[in-house]
């Protein structure tokens, strides 16, 4: 590690050397008996350190985001949050005299503990960079008065003051597995014993330094509003900070993401795999709940984002369910699930509200999930209902013959090809459809609905057969709106043909 160098501003300097000069006597007796420093006032720190105290931007995928940070060696590096900088393409660090470096590497980062350390390069004969020092938080108690500074909505320099609450064991984040609420990324706390303090930390401020009285750095404010406790505001303790300063690493941006995803990943991982888990075994709540978790460890996780999404999408909850699968596209813009996702809640939207912009939006969704693979069963069925509905018949059946050739148990894409298939009086080929989608599900209404009009137009078919079909719709479609213009015209039909089936 470079060594440490410490440095005063003029003003500080001349304060320090006048001091010098008027209580070299008292000094001598002071080391004599041993007594202690006084405390500093908040001015005082924020004289002496807020040079030492930064403002972090950040820009990623035309997002700004911004934080703070302090210098914690002259020689260039800077302690701030993990989640200010994670994301980020580019990074500028202001200094408080206008002093602005656009180059910025990593030296080090914890994952767990929200921490990272920056780096930026000094020019040669510029002025000297001020360092404020790390504390031993050892003897940190509640009680003990604290000074925060940092740059909350980008008003620099800001004080707070206030003391330490407690000391706080890390904890699970509480998780409702009603995800109906508006989906947000949401951070977990960092992984370590943390300091609850009543000094204000706003967005903005993450990053920021808590300077004990003596003016040394005993954490880093990592949360506030942010985790959704308005109120409450914790640091990460100087002692998880101290390791990560004294590394000698450089990673450019691009390797520090890549590396801060790959371990994000491994602790999320198991979350999605117990997931699945549950939902093979019929629990959706507890696999909500897993999800939700794994997306705290690893916001980006492709995966993860789309399974929950479509277990709300198949619990109705459209507008969350939309959210992660844009998520999820953007996380990964090659990943063929995440497309088709995307555009199975749109084209779920576009039945809701027979918006024209919802079924371009779904059917441009398929058709780049198709791109990706031509054999993905539910892109081929979404891309063939789209032609339908456009009148190109030829596609759609080519189409749904992919569909359910790559998944014969794709029931929905059986029924439709039968019913486009009696369309153009290919009975027998359509017999063939409806039979799969019943062999699938034998309660699915809509099969039965096709098979029970085919059966009363022929003559190759017992009538017996018809009317066991109408029966089985009738009982199936009771009560579902969506089947009321079908149950009309089989009622009509079974009035004619088979009254028995109405009784």
């Amino acid at each position: 590690m470079r060594p440490r160098r410490r440095h005063l501003t003029r003003r500080a300097l001349r304060r320090a050397t006048a001091g010098l000069l008027l209580l070299l006597p008292g000094m001598a007796v002071a080391a004599e008996t041993g007594s202690a420093p006084g405390p500093l006032t908040p001015a005082e720190i924020s004289e002496r350190f807020g040079p030492a105290v930064v403002t972090i931007e950040t820009r990623s995928a035309g997002e700004a985001g911004q934080g703070s940070g302090v210098i914690v060696d002259a020689a260039g590096a800077i302690a701030t949050n993990l989640h200010v900088v994670d994301r980020a393409r580019e990074v500028t660090v202001t200094l408080p005299d206008g002093r602005r470096f656009e180059k910025v590497a990593v030296r080090a980062f914890d994952v767990e503990r929200d921490l990272a350390v920056l780096l930026v390069d000094v020019p040669s004969g510029s002025a000297p960079l001020t360092a404020a020092e790390l504390g031993d938080v050892g003897e940190v108690a509640s009680g003990d008065r604290v000074v925060v500074i940092g740059s909350p909505l980008g008003l620099e320099q800001t004080v707070s003051q206030g003391i330490v609450s407690a000391w706080r064991e890390p904890r699970e984040p509480d998780l409702d597995a009603d995800a109906g609420e508006k989906q947000q990324r949401r951070l977990m706390l960092p992984a370590c014993r943390l300091l609850q303090i009543s000094a204000a930390i706003s967005p903005g401020s993450s990053g920021g330094p808590v300077f004990d009285e003596q003016g040394k750095v005993i954490g880093l404010a990592t949360a506030g509003v942010l985790y959704g406790s308005a109120g409450l505001n914790f640091a990460v303790p100087a002692d998880a900070l101290a390791p990560l300063v004294d590394e000698d690493e450089a990673l450019d941006l691009v390797s520090f993401r890549e590396q801060v995803n790959e371990i994000r990943l491994e602790l999320a991982r198991p979350f999605y795999e117990d997931a699945r888990i549950d939902l093979e075994r019929g629990n959706a709540n507890e696999a909500v709940r897993r999800l939700q978790r794994a997306l705290l460890y690893f916001p980006e996780y492709g995966d993860a984002l789309v399974l929950l999404g479509s277990i709300l999408l198949e619990d109705g909850q459209l507008e969350p369910a939309g959210e992660l699968m844009t998520l999820a596209v953007a996380a990964d813009p090659e990943s063929v699930e995440a497309w088709y996702g995307f555009g199975a809640v749109h084209d779920a939207m576009a039945a809701d509200t027979d918006s024209a912009a919802m079924r371009a939006k779904a059917r441009e969704a398929f058709e780049r999930a198709f791109e990706l693979d031509d054999r993905h069963a539910g892109a081929a069925f979404g891309l063939a209902m789209a032609h339908l509905q456009q009148g190109a018949l030829t596609r759609a059946e080519e189409l749904l013959q992919i569909a359910v050739q790559s998944d014969p148990a794709l029931v929905d894409a059986h029924y439709v090809l039968g019913e486009l298939l009696l369309r153009n009086d290919r009975t027998r080929e359509a017999r063939d459809s409806f039979e799969r989608a019943l062999w699938e599900d034998p309660d699915h209404a809509l099969a039965h609905f096709g098979m029970a009009r085919l059966l009363t137009h022929t003559d190759f078919s017992p009538t017996g057969q018809a009317q066991e079909h109408w029966e089985a719709f009738l009982r199936l479609s009771e009560g579902d709106p969506a089947l009321a213009e079908q149950r009309e015209l089989a009622i009509r039909i079974a009035q004619r043909y088979f009254p028995e089936a109405l009784e």
